[in-house]
C-alpha cells in the first residue's frame, strides 16, 4: 500500500517538475525573442548536438579561418562531454559553447543573427524576423524520407517546418534536390532555383509564382510608364509619315499636341478639315467624333 502511494507521488512530481521545466525554458524564449539580434554571431548544431561536425563544421572552420570574418562570434551547440573540441577552442574568445536544450541555448537561437544545422532544430524554435537559417542536411538520401514513409506527413512534421523556415537549402548533389527536397518533401513550387549545389527559395516561407503580365501598360504624359494610368494596344494602321496617318490619342493614354489635326489631306481632295479621336472599347479602337 505504501509503495503504490510513493509510485504516486514520485509520478505526480516528475510531471510537477517536468511542467516547471517547460515553463520556464518558455519564459526565456519569449524574453529572448523580444531582445535585439546578435547581428555578428553565427550559431551551429550538428545532429542535435551531439558533435562538432559535417558541414556545420566545415563551415565553421572556413569562417574562423577567414581574415575578413575576424568579427564574427562563434556559438557552438553540444551535449555534455565533447572534450577535445571544447579544450582547442577554450582560449579562443570568438567561441563559446551551450549545452543542447539549455536556457542558455535557447536564448541563442533566439539571438543569433545567423543559424546553420545539418538536421533540425526542435519544435519551440521559430525563426525570428531578420535571421538568416542555413539548413545543411548530412549525406545522400539512400532510404524512404518526408512522405514516401509510412505516416510520413506525421513523422516528418518538425523537419518540414525547419525546411519551410530555412532560407538555404544545400544539397550533395541534383539527384538529392530532385528525390529528397523535391518529391519525398513536397517543396516543388515553394522552392525555386533548383540547381545541382543548392535549393533556394524565392521568399522565405512564401510560394513562387510566375509573374503577372499586365494587359495595358502604363504610360506617363510623356509616354513613359507611370503608375494609374494605362494606354491600349491599337490596331495596325497606316504607315506613319503617310497622307492618311494622323496621330489618333486614346482615352487610356495622354493626349499629344497634335491630338486635334490631321495631316493636309492629299492634292485633289476635299480641303475640309476633320478632327477625331480614338476610344477604347471591349472590340478594340472605335472612331467618334471629338
Amino acid at each position: 500500500m505504501s509503495d503504490s502511494i510513493f509510485t504516486r507521488l514520485s509520478r505526480r512530481t516528475r510531471k510537477l517538475i517536468t511542467r516547471l521545466v517547460r515553463a520556464w525554458e518558455a519564459e526565456v524564449r519569449a524574453r529572448a525573442f523580444r531582445q535585439p539580434l546578435w547581428n555578428d554571431t553565427v550559431l551551429y548544431e550538428s545532429f542535435a548536438g551531439n558533435g562538432a561536425l559535417d558541414n556545420p563544421e566545415a563551415i565553421f572552420r572556413a569562417l574562423l579561418a577567414a581574415p575578413d570574418q575576424a568579427h564574427l562570434r562563434h556559438i557552438w551547440v553540444l551535449t555534455r562531454g565533447h572534450q577535445e573540441f571544447r579544450a582547442e577552442f577554450r582560449d579562443d574568445p570568438r567561441v563559446r559553447i551551450v549545452r543542447h536544450r539549455s536556457s542558455g541555448y535557447f536564448r541563442a537561437i533566439a539571438r543569433s543573427r545567423v543559424l546553420i544545422n545539418n538536421a533540425t532544430f526542435p519544435h519551440e524554435f521559430d525563426k525570428r524576423p531578420g535571421q538568416l537559417y542555413v539548413n545543411t542536411w548530412h549525406g545522400t538520401p539512400l532510404k524512404h524520407m518526408g512522405y514516401d514513409m509510412p505516416d510520413g506527413a506525421l513523422q516528418s512534421g518538425n523537419v518540414l517546418r525547419n525546411f519551410l523556415a530555412a532560407d538555404v537549402l544545400l544539397a550533395q548533389s541534383p539527384w538529392m534536390t530532385q528525390q529528397m527536397y523535391l518529391d519525398a518533401y513536397k517543396l516543388r513550387g515553394i522552392y525555386e532555383d533548383a540547381s545541382s549545389r543548392s535549393a533556394t527559395p524565392a521568399s522565405t516561407g512564401r510560394r513562387s509564382r510566375p509573374p503577372k503580365t499586365p494587359r495595358c501598360a502604363p504610360r506617363s504624359e510623356s509616354g513613359a510608364t507611370r503608375a494609374g494610368r494605362s494606354s491600349c494596344t491599337r490596331r495596325p494602321g497606316p504607315e506613319r509619315g503617310s497622307a492618311h496617318h494622323a496621330t489618333r490619342p486614346t482615352r487610356c493614354s495622354p493626349p499629344s499636341p497634335a491630338s486635334n489635326s490631321v495631316s493636309d489631306p492629299p492634292t485633289g481632295s476635299s480641303s475640309r478639315r476633320t478632327s477625331r479621336c480614338t476610344t477604347c472599347s471591349p472590340t478594340g479602337p472605335t472612331h467618334d467624333r471629338c
